[in-house]
């Protein structure tokens, strides 16, 4: 609740939201590495990303309920804080992070899902493309075509 709003313009302001959120980028970041390049062996799918998301909107329940019965004020009020919307009605914060927060969940994870591991633990050989070459690949091919056929019509 002390850091600087997401968007201040107080000087120092950024600095202060950055070494806030430090952490959580470290660990997802670190988690990404570990899991992309195969260190884990774990197979990641769409069932994890669900599994995700109810956990998340688990531990929100479970800390609200904490902050109810002791008079805390935890993860709800870092994020109202941040966001600079303290004012608005607690119900109504709770539906916020619910719906935004699954879906932040969901699309911080696809990140992970769409990127699978594509090389073999230790080793530099590539496993399998990923969505993304493949995606690459498939527009090189249709505008290598589109390029052709301008050609042969200009031919003829």
């Amino acid at each position: 609740m002390d850091k600087p709003i997401l968007w201040s313009t107080v000087e120092q302001g950024f600095l202060n939201w950055f070494t806030f959120y430090l952490g959580h980028a470290c660990i997802l970041f670190g988690g990404a590495y570990l899991y992309l390049y195969g260190f884990t062996g774990y197979k990641f799918g769409k069932q994890a990303i669900f599994k995700a998301m109810i956990t998340g909107a688990m531990v929100i329940l479970g800390v609200e309920t904490w902050n109810r019965f002791f008079g805390t004020n935890y993860i709800i009020g870092d994020i109202t804080g941040a966001l600079g919307i303290e004012d608005m009605p607690r119900l109504y914060v709770l539906i916020l992070i619910f719906t935004v927060g699954n879906i932040y969940i969901a699309l911080g994870l696809s990140f992970v899902y769409f990127f699978k591991p594509i090389y073999e633990r230790n080793n530099d050989n590539q496993l399998h493309k990923t969505w993304c070459q493949i995606s690459f690949t498939f527009l090189k091919t249709k505008f290598n075509k589109s390029k052709n056929v301008k050609i042969n019509k200009k031919d003829e």
